[in-house]
């Protein structure tokens, strides 16, 4: 396409969002489209503060143990300026022999944790008595991963990494070259003080629909998206080194699931994709088995892999790691539940979440133009990954009821 067609298309790209820009701003309340009534007992898991969260996983191991003698609580602490961060776990052990082990964790990022942590909550309570053939299957629930991150609502550790993105066979992992970003980063981190208002947050859409006109929506979600680990006050930053998670979460997955023939794990995120949708992202599986078996358990449901073309691939991700810890397991599959958020599925939905994402880490290392603007980026940024609708939350809760009572059964 020679310089004139792009731009004359530019122009039409740019047009037609001014046009129905308006229409699709007013467009309002994000929930219009959920046919639920909220359910107080469903809102009832959901915890507001990491403290409230870990209070209640603790509480509920206690109200619980009397009838499981099976299950223990354990923790290991996550070192940093912040002592009091902790990484909780329930085992539920199998009665008779270990076939089937399913990993449930939460909270890799942290700002997510509110809601998986909700969702473990609801298994404890109503799947795990009802859905878990506990003579042959034990169960490893993981609360809060990046607890560091739940508190202080963010999505990152306090090394500003990303910690779905710092999990990785060998330490080559972080001489990963990310090339797209690079050529974006600018956009994706400014180096001024975080002001809404401001004429290139005014006009970021723009700015946004240019990069996607000249370079494709497909390349700049990859380059943005994909982990990067050049720019260490960067978005999607995968570190220079493996955070300390890494060691005592190696250790607890090998002592607990080291020993079993077939693993399902769940890694449990919100943001990307659909509101009130819950979306499924395995791996790219590592051969035919393990792909076969996968869309057996979650037969009937629309299974997103990497490789599709219209999603995005990741460097360092949790679930594949730990699948790679135990190279002589056949059946180890690794899925991630995403519950969408923004319907960033779509260009404007994705285009206003990675303008939230830009915008909280602007304001959390170059600061804020004032307490207003850091009151309005936070809230935004909380309502990306922990939406405080009650129909959206009920809806977690009942699509995270039907899907267990699905695979279960066929795990």
């Amino acid at each position: 396409m020679n310089r004139f067609c792009s731009n004359i298309l530019l122009f039409r790209i740019v047009l037609g969002f001014t046009i129905f820009l308006p229409f699709i701003a007013c467009g309002g309340d994000l929930d219009s489209e959920l046919n639920i009534e909220q359910n107080e007992e469903s809102l009832s898991f959901f915890k507001e503060t990491y403290n409230q969260s870990r209070s209640a996983f603790k509480e509920t191991y206690e109200r619980i143990s009397a009838e499981y003698p099976n299950a223990t609580l354990d923790s290991f602490p996550i070192p940093g300026s912040d002592s009091d961060l902790t990484v909780d776990y329930i085992f539920f052990a199998s009665f008779k022999k270990n076939d089937k082990t399913l990993v449930l964790t939460s909270g890799i990022h942290g700002a997510e944790a509110g809601t998986g942590a909700a969702v473990q909550q609801h298994f404890i309570n109503k799947i795990y008595p009802k859905y878990i053939n506990k003579e042959n299957t034990s169960v490893l629930i993981v609360h809060s991963l990046n607890p560091y991150g739940f508190r202080n609502f963010r999505r990152v550790t306090e090394n500003n990494v990303d910690l779905n993105r710092n999990f990785g066979k060998t330490k080559e992992l972080f001489n990963t070259k990310n090339e797209g970003y690079p050529k974006i980063a600018s956009l994706l981190n400014p180096n001024t003080t975080a002001d809404t208002s401001d004429i290139g947050n005014r006009f970021f859409l723009f700015k946004a629909i240019y990069n996607i006109a000249t370079k494709g929506m497909g390349p700049l979600k990859q380059a943005a998206l994909q982990g990067q680990y050049e720019f260490p006050e960067g978005i999607y930053f995968g570190g220079q080194d493996f955070e300390p998670l890494r060691k005592p979460l190696d250790s607890l997955f090998i002592d607990k699931v080291g020993n079993s023939k077939k693993v399902l794990l769940v890694d449990l995120h919100t943001g990307y994709g659909e509101r009130g949708k819950l979306h499924f992202f395995p791996s790219d599986p590592k051969n035919e088995r393990v792909k076969k078996l996968t869309e057996s358990i979650f037969s009937g449901y629309q299974i997103d892999w990497a490789s599709n073309d219209d999603f995005y691939t990741v460097t360092g991700e949790l679930s594949t790691h730990i699948c790679d810890l135990f190279p002589k397991l056949e059946d180890c599959v690794p899925m991630v539940f995403e519950y969408g958020t923004l319907n960033s599925q779509t260009t404007m939905g994705a285009i206003e979440s990675i303008h939230r994402t830009i915008l909280e880490n602007q304001g959390h290392w170059n600061g804020y133009a004032d307490e207003e603007q850091k009151e309005i980026i936070k809230a935004k940024y909380r309502e990306m990954f922990f939406p405080s609708s009650g129909k959206w939350r009920t809806k977690v809760i009942q699509d995270s009821e039907q899907i267990w009572s699905d695979i279960l059964p066929r795990f």
